[in-house]
């Protein structure tokens, strides 16, 4: 049997003669002695392989030997069938490392876990929906569930490779064109799911981000402290959505998908739609709204700075003009600044009192005019508008202190949302409406001036009560005068609102030059004395004196940009 095993898988190189007397020749005085044959130009077949192992395994079997009695002690000792068992189990990968490419597809081929033909012809139907495809499953559970001990969102793609793996086997194993055309509509509705969830995700995720880093530190640290801090909840978990959303080479059944642009599309159009509830919002509120709506854009602005690391999308400008309806050649102010002033001279002006101490605007008990009508406020269809579900309570609690009146606060946020280049316009709709209520004012005036008795200071005698009660005679019929309160005293009390609320925008906006100015002023030389002063000063600017270190460091290595720091001096100073 040995010689036979030998002739069966040896290979005798070119001329194939078999040694006939090398094993004649060994004696087991000699001991172990290393078998020297020639190496095999291919690999076995696989009917030499089974043929071997059959052979080895009826060689070393107890069995075989206790029964049949074909050996001795002297032939095989117990170290022989030791080495012959353990060739025997190490042989057994032999026939998939011959067929090394065969093996690989078939371990990377997850066709298995899309076909279910059995469970269809148990259940008698014609296929089942998207949720009970395995792929779809794991797909889903990889993005709703996205614990911390198990990151597995970066390996998303991988539950594709079964619809390529299926579709590979319905046309190459099966020869199903009607199968493939089957796996490709599944697909096609899966992978827009997938797009969809990881868009959905991926925006619902840094708008969480985004609105836990715009709040105040402080007053986070006093809700974490708080009793209910469960329900004010704005840590946001970590997610690992890099890996996903910057696949640009997909592969899906022969072709090449750019998932980076088709999530880039979705959160495009998120952000427009995120922006739209905001303004849509503002619209629905009083000015006093125009803090919430100020926040909201921050938090939707500070998403769309995170989303950009990773995807192409417009820029937050861009997409607040268009749905602020401020581009356009006849669109001469948009929305918001639309609002903005209607709530002003409808509204602010007419019903609220102005408090001089504190500055601010305050509902009159009593008002004349009625509230302009607004829309109702949209519903959001979805937890990741406006402020996002994680810190929407977080937000609605510090938006209260700033609702009920309008004061210096609310024109920071007016001169943040529509810039300072839209103030002139405001303040110019508000000057031209001061000159209507004048003129509505001024025809009543002249008519009260024209009633007016001749009357003369009565004498200190009567005293008090008596002076009181004879301009009190003299002016009855005035005070009588009907629309003397609803329109003379109303017209004033808007005048004087109008103005006021002037003065304070004046004030905001100086602010804003101020602060812009002492940002601005390390890199623009501002002399203090005379010109020594002055000299001093201008090489104490940082640009300046950066440029002059180059310049010197040139100078010292004989180089050739003087001409350069000079112009950078040049262009400092004319700064």
């Amino acid at each position: 049997p040995l010689l036979k095993l030998r002739r069966l898988v040896a290979d005798w190189g070119r001329d194939g003669a078999e040694p006939a007397d090398d094993y004649v020749k060994y004696s087991r005085q000699d001991g172990k002695v290393d078998a020297r044959h020639v190496v095999r130009v291919v690999g076995p077949s696989p009917t030499q392989l089974q043929l071997m192992r059959t052979m080895v395994r009826a060689m070393y079997d107890p069995r075989n030997q206790l029964k049949v009695g074909r050996f001795s002690k002297k032939d095989l000792e117990k170290d022989d069938l030791a080495l012959m068992e353990s060739f025997y189990n190490s042989s057994l990968a032999f026939q998939y490392l011959l067929n090394y490419a065969d093996t690989v597809r078939a371990n990377s081929d997850l066709g298995d876990l899309w076909y279910r033909e059995f469970y269809l012809e148990l259940s008698g139907q014609i296929q089942f929906p998207i949720e009970l495809s395995l792929p779809w499953i794991l797909t889903e559970h990889i993005i709703r569930h996205q614990g911390g001990a198990m990151p597995l969102v970066e390996d998303i793609l991988y539950t594709m490779d079964a619809y390529n793996d299926a579709a590979h086997r319905a046309l190459y194993v099966l020869n199903q064109r009607f199968l493939y055309d089957e796996i490709e509509a599944e697909l096609n509705l899966v992978f827009d799911q997938l797009v969809f969830l990881v868009a959905d995700h991926a925006y619902t995720h840094h708008k969480d981000t985004a609105a836990a880093r715009a709040l105040d530190s402080a007053y986070v640290d006093r809700l974490r402290r708080t009793k209910r801090a469960h329900k004010h909840v704005v840590d946001p978990p970590a997610r690992r959505l890099g890996v996903p959303l910057s696949q640009r080479r997909v592969q899906l059944l022969g072709r090449v998908v750019d998932l980076n642009v088709l999530i880039a599309q979705h959160v495009n159009a998120k952000l427009y739609k995120d922006v739209e509830f905001c303004l849509k919002k503002f619209e629905a509120s009083d000015l006093s709204g125009i803090v919430d709506y100020a926040r909201a854009l921050d938090v939707v602005e500070r998403t769309r700075d995170a989303l950009a690391e990773h995807l192409d999308i417009d820029a937050f400008d861009v997409i607040l003009a268009e749905v602020d309806e401020a581009v356009g050649p006849t669109a001469f102010a948009g929305r918001a600044m639309v609002h903005v002033l209607g709530s002003l001279v409808t509204d602010v002006f007419p019903n609220s009192s102005y408090n001089v101490y504190t500055r601010r605007f305050v509902r009159s008990p009593a008002t004349l005019k009625a509230q302009p009508d607004r829309a109702k406020p949209p519903r959001a269809d979805h937890q990741h508008l406006g402020f996002g579900a994680r810190c929407q309570r977080a937000y609605d609690h510090a938006n209260k202190l700033g609702r009920g009146f309008v004061g210096v606060e609310h024109y920071e946020a007016l001169v943040g949302v529509l810039g300072t280049e839209a103030v002139p316009l405001l303040v110019n709709n508000l000057l031209t409406n001061l000159g209507d209520r004048l003129e509505h004012c001024k025809a009543y005036l002249d008519a009260i001036t024209d009633g007016l008795p001749p009357c003369k200071l009565p004498k200190a005698m009567y005293g008090l009560a008596g002076v009181y009660g004879v301009f009190d005679a003299l002016l009855k019929p005035i005070l009588a005068y009907a629309d003397l309160k609803p329109e003379v005293f109303q017209a004033l009390k808007e005048i004087g609102n109008t103005l006021s609320c002037i003065r304070d925008l004046s004030d905001v906006l100086d602010r804003h030059d101020l602060h812009r100015a002492l940002h601005a002023a390390p890199y623009v030389v501002v002399a203090s004395g005379g010109d020594a002063a002055g000299a001093e000063d201008h090489r104490q600017i940082p640009l300046v004196a950066a440029a002059t270190a180059v310049d010197g460091h040139a100078a010292a290595h004989g180089g050739t940009t003087n001409g350069r720091a000079g112009a950078s001096r040049t262009t400092t100073t004319r700064a």
